[in-house]
């Protein structure tokens, strides 16, 4: 009898486990829990063709495109990435510029919203007419998640992002253009 009762048990706890893994929410493979609150890496990956929206008053260019796992390439949601074409402003005389843009980190769970000053370098002089033509970064100092534009779990979430990557800007002439995106975004949110 006590033999049937340890394989039941044993048993029982797989089911539990294999039951909490495959019924958990998004959140537990997409974020990761730290000292101070959630984290997560992704990349807003694709190549989209921008539309004019109106974003927090101001005419922005927006790009959606697929929110990518690092780690197993899987899509974990879409991202929409707005840019202020009119914050445009160079930075020296190699063709780099800074400008402001928001984004869009739509999950399961809810919608991230930040708010930053990108700056994209381009790769050589001439550019090159096909692949990765800018290097793009930007480090969000403080806050610049907008607690109030955040959904679901995340509205009111406060936090910063940090972006690392490339765009194609070689058919990118303006207002309903293509680009294409392979940005890494470093997303940390405070405790909810």
């Amino acid at each position: 009898m006590d033999y049937r009762i340890k394989l039941l048990t044993s048993v029982v706890v797989m089911l539990v486990a294999l039951m909490a893994v495959a019924c958990g929410s998004s959140d537990s493979s997409v974020f990761t829990k730290t000292a101070s609150g959630l984290q997560t890496v992704v990349i807003l990956s694709g190549t989209a063709t921008g539309e004019t929206r109106v974003v927090n008053g101001t005419n922005m260019e927006c790009f959606d495109v697929d929110l990518v796992s690092p780690n197993s390439g899987a899509i974990i949601g879409k991202a929409t990435d707005c840019l202020d074409l009119a914050s445009i402003s160079p930075i020296g005389d190699d063709g780099g510029f800074h400008l402001e843009n928001t984004t869009f980190f739509h999950f399961d769970e809810g919608t991230i919203v930040s708010v930053s000053q990108t700056t994209a370098q381009p790769l050589s002089d001439p550019l090159p007419t096909s692949g990765p033509t800018h290097l793009t970064s930007e480090v969000g100092s403080g806050n610049n998640i907008l607690a109030e534009m955040g959904t679901g779990k995340f509205a009111g979430a406060v936090g910063n992002t940090r972006l690392s990557g490339s765009v194609d800007m070689s058919s990118f002439a303006g207002p309903g253009t293509p680009a294409t995106f392979d940005c890494i975004f470093v997303i940390k949110i405070a405790d909810l």
